[in-house]
């Protein structure tokens, strides 16, 4: 990789959007949770702080699931390029430094 590719970083952190939209439709319909509540459940769930109560039957267990592993996936990915912008310091040279 000869540099780095800020289109990639920007895929990356749209991911992570749609996740967290994804996660907030789906566990505001099977649910039946508000906005707030599907929401807070969605980043508790990505982050692997865990909520401590059942998620609500099998198909949003397989979902929670499904949504674990993706958001530590994209977390990863994007602390990786986090990590690459201090390395090659593409983050001094957009500031002037």
């Amino acid at each position: 990789m000869d540099g780095f590719s800020v289109r990639r970083f920007a895929y990356a952190l749209a991911a992570v959007i749609v996740l967290l939209v994804l996660g907030t439709m789906v566990f505001r319909s099977a649910l039946d949770l508000g906005m707030v509540d599907a929401a807070y459940r969605t980043l508790v769930t990505i982050s692997l702080t865990g909520v401590p109560a059942d998620p609500g039957g099998t198909g949003v267990t397989l979902f929670t699931g499904f949504l674990v592993l993706a958001g530590v996936a994209l977390f990863a990915y994007v602390a990786s390029a986090l990590v690459e912008l201090i390395a090659r310091g593409v983050l001094g040279d957009a500031y002037g430094h």
